[in-house]
């Protein structure tokens, strides 16, 4: 009885931490991903733009409204399309908003 005591709780604690590992490999993702895409806005010369909370070029429901901010909004999602895929994804893998 006491082995199997012992026993679930190491195996309890072992789950614990692999949980934390992974968590912290998840933000590691988030900053390397948001550091890419930092570089490729900087590279297109857009680094002053807002992230974009999606890859969407056109929004559904949205009227398209093209003003110089809207118009670089879209240039970053051509233009830096793999980087902020990868953030975005990396994003809702650790459970962290913009």
């Amino acid at each position: 009885m006491k082995r199997t005591v012992v026993l679930l709780l190491a195996l309890g604690l072992g789950l614990a931490g692999c949980w934390g590992s992974s968590q912290e490999a998840a933000l590691k993702r988030v900053a390397r991903a948001e550091t890419d895409l930092e570089a490729c806005k900087k590279q297109v010369g857009l680094e002053s733009t807002p992230t974009p909370d999606d890859a969407a070029i056109f929004e559904p429901g949205k009227a398209l409204i093209m003003n110089p901010e809207r118009i670089n909004q879209m240039r970053v999602k051509v233009d830096c399309l793999i980087p902020l895929t990868e953030l975005l994804e990396a994003r809702k893998a650790a459970g962290v908003a913009k």
